[in-house]
Order: structure tokens, then sequence, then C-alpha cells
């Protein structure tokens, strides 16, 4: 460590260029060619690479890696300068800070993204970080602020498919259930205007659910076994 020290700034952070470029071409782990690449003082190289590592931890359900990973894609996105990606990194570490339980820490990223998509007049990102929160609120059983947020959100153009499906989810949990029927078609009409078939997926799958709860079961298996086949394919 002494000796590293010893070595003047600009030609340890050639070495590291070097190492993140060779670390690169061979395929390793994104989260070593970020170290590298932030050391060298490519930022936007370093933010992708950990943005790349977050996403395979959360898919492996190594939330606590994610989140780390996250904050140092933050981190060489504020070096960087560039304002554009923080809003998106900061929703998708509230995502990760949900699942993990810390709903405090993950409303105070989404309130930043909020503010970030205000100042730039961008008006999807806000209404993404409208319907986050009402996620938030929703999985700690603050039912009436997800409803408030769902209300917010909803009233934003450039609203996504995420939104109508946690209208159905807050109206299914408050008793509504001919309402979480009505968002659930909504979300489905949606999703069929796109081109992912895993939002369909995620639609059909809840419409069937709430189908099952109004009787109507031939419905609700069929849509249940066609959001199967779609998730199947989206994987």
């Amino acid at each position: 460590e002494t000796l590293y020290d010893s070595i003047p700034g600009p030609t340890r952070a050639a070495w590291h260029g070097r190492t993140a470029a060779l670390k690169l071409a061979r395929g390793e782990p994104p989260q070593v060619v970020g170290y590298h690449a932030a050391r060298a003082g490519d930022h936007a190289l370093a933010c992708n690479s950990y943005l790349a590592a977050a996403e395979r931890a959360a898919k492996s359900f190594s939330h606590g890696e994610a989140e780390e990973m996250l904050s140092h894609a933050l981190v060489a996105a504020e070096r960087l300068g560039d304002q554009s990606p923080k809003a998106d990194l900061l929703v998708r570490r509230a995502a990760i800070r949900m699942l993990r339980g810390a709903h405090d820490l993950a409303e105070a990223d989404l309130l930043a993204a909020l503010a970030l998509a205000l100042d730039s007049g961008d008006a999807t990102m806000e209404a993404r970080a409208e319907e986050q929160r009402g996620w938030n609120a929703y999985f700690r059983r603050d039912l009436p602020t997800a409803r408030d947020r769902v209300a917010d959100a909803t009233g934003i153009p450039g609203h996504g498919v995420g939104t109508d499906l946690l209208a159905a989810r807050v109206h299914h949990a408050l008793g509504h259930v001919l309402l979480a029927q009505e968002s659930a078609r909504s979300a489905l009409a949606a999703a069929r205007q796109g081109d992912d078939p895993a939002d369909e997926a995620r639609a059909l799958s809840y419409l069937g659910s709430v189908e099952v709860h109004l009787d109507a079961y031939r419905q609700g298996i069929d849509h249940s076994a066609r959001a199967a086949v779609l998730a199947r394919r989206a994987a």
C-alpha cells in the first residue's frame, strides 16, 4: 500500500485505465471493471459497469450487493457531472431498498429522484418516481398514502403499466374489487400497446387473480395461464 501511494497519480490512473479496458475485453465481472474505471477517472465506464453489476446481483436476489453497486454507480454519476442517470439510479436503488424493508431510505431516494425529474421537466421520470413512492407505501401497508400516490402518478402524462397495476393492488387491498378489475384491465391495455411481454404477463397475472376473487374462474384461469406463457418468453 505504501508503494502504491508513492506512485504518481497520473501513472496510477493510467494503470487502472489499462486494467479496466483489459478486464472489460475479457468479460470479467463488471464490478471489477467499475473499480478500476473509477480509479482511472473514467466515470462513465464506472457508472455503467456498477449498474451492470447491480442488475446481476439483483437477479440473484443479492439485494445488499445490488444496493452497494448502485451506490457506487451514483458516486460515479456525480463525479461525471451528468445529472441524467442519477434519477434512474436513485429509483433503482429505492426499489432494492424496498425489498430489504428499508422504506425510509427508499423514500429519501425517491424524493431525490422526483426533485431531479421536476428540475429537468422529465414527466416520465416524475411519474415513475411517484409510482414507486406508491409501491413503497403499499409494501409498508400504508394504503391511504399508496392511494394518494396512485392519484398523483396517474395524473402525470407518461405514467406506465406499473401505475395501473399499483392502482389495482391498492383497490383490491381496500376491498374495492371491481375497481381493481378495472385498473388491471387498464394495465393490460397499456401493456399490449408496448413491446414488453413481461408487462403483459404482470397485467394478465393480476387480472386473473382479481377475476378469481370475483368468481370468474374460467377467465381467471385462462388469463393466469397466458401470463405464465408470456413470463417464460420474457425470462
